[in-house]
């Protein structure tokens, strides 16, 4: 085999394996199972139409990085948590209140532990099991999410106390998605 042959196939198997050894977290559901958890399945035809936008030309990028929150290291497989509480939430909570700096965005942000911690296994101390998406987004529903500066302050150990669950649910009723 050429060498250049030889360098590109162990590049993809390099690539493939450290793909696999780094994604985690997010579990996967069937187009069944989004169906029956109430997703809409959009044709790519209609798909601009149903979602409110207009027939006008959108925009070929459009950039809301002035109010994402700082990049955080995350832990195990909490990355359902920290897409969804960490980053668009807290994004989208920014983008409402106009808050563009870097310590505001930091102290406004969300719990992504939050949500694992709610979420997961009793016996995952480790936070090596993923969450399905749909799970994460039915707790924000039904109860919300906390502030990464409010008490509390979650972890991937952490052992959940239903007297401070209940608290904290009083506090994250106020930052449920519709």
């Amino acid at each position: 085999m050429n060498q250049v042959v030889k360098t590109i196939l162990y590049s993809i198997i390099l690539i493939i394996t450290n793909f696999k050894i780094f994604s985690q977290g997010v579990i996967l559901e069937s187009k069944d199972d989004l169906i029956s958890n109430g997703a809409e399945i959009y044709d790519q035809s209609d798909f601009g139409l149903k979602l409110g936008f207009l027939q006008e030309k959108i925009p070929e990028n459009y950039s809301m990085r002035k109010y994402a929150p700082p990049p955080r290291r995350q832990k195990g497989g909490t990355c359902v948590g920290f897409s969804t509480a960490y980053s668009t939430l807290s994004t989208i909570y920014n983008v409402a209140f106009d808050i563009s700096d870097d310590m505001l965005k930091y102290a406004t942000s969300f719990d992504p532990y939050f949500v694992y911690s709610l979420i997961k296994e009793e016996e995952d101390f480790s936070c090596r099991q993923g969450l399905f998406m749909s799970d994460a987004l039915n707790l924000l529903k039904k109860v919300g999410v906390k502030k990464f500066s409010m008490p509390p302050y979650f972890q991937c150990e952490s052992k959940l106390d239903p007297t401070k669950i209940d608290i904290i649910k009083e506090y994250s009723k106020n930052y449920k998605i519709d």
